[in-house]
């Protein structure tokens, strides 16, 4: 008996990450039918959600063009995300990978972060799907 209250908490968690897990992977197929690109990575740590964008055309973008994309971006994760309610805030970034024959650098920059409170409540509440 002991054995099983022990157990049921521990399966109560994996059922909710595995939901969460669930989440994210809607977030990222919506996220490239949205957005068209190569890759796009979507990180979930506690309550701080960071979508980052591989080698995308978007990181040569204009400052100003660059930042209302990733505007656009957080806006969507806020209203796509089913757990957008339990984040602090959502960061956008892009990566550049170059290769020179065997050699390759990859530079990371995640230079957005918008605060729950400044991108607001969805505007419809997002569900999974």
């Amino acid at each position: 008996m002991k054995g099983l209250r022990t157990l049921l908490p521990a399966a109560i968690l994996g059922l909710a990450a595995c939901a969460d897990f669930k989440d994210l992977i809607a977030l990222q197929r919506g996220l490239m039918a949205e957005f068209p690109t190569a890759v796009i990575n979507v990180n979930l740590t506690n309550d701080h959600l960071s979508v980052l964008f591989q080698d995308s055309t978007t990181a040569n973008l204009a400052e100003v063009e660059r930042a209302a994309f990733a505007r656009r971006v957080a806006e969507f994760v806020r209203d796509h995300y089913a757990g957008y309610d339990k984040l602090a805030n959502v960061s956008i970034g892009f990566s550049q990978t170059k290769r020179l024959g065997p050699l390759t650098s990859t530079r990371t920059e995640t230079p957005y972060s918008f605060p729950h409170a400044e991108l607001g409540p969805a505007l419809v509440p997002a569900t999974t799907r």
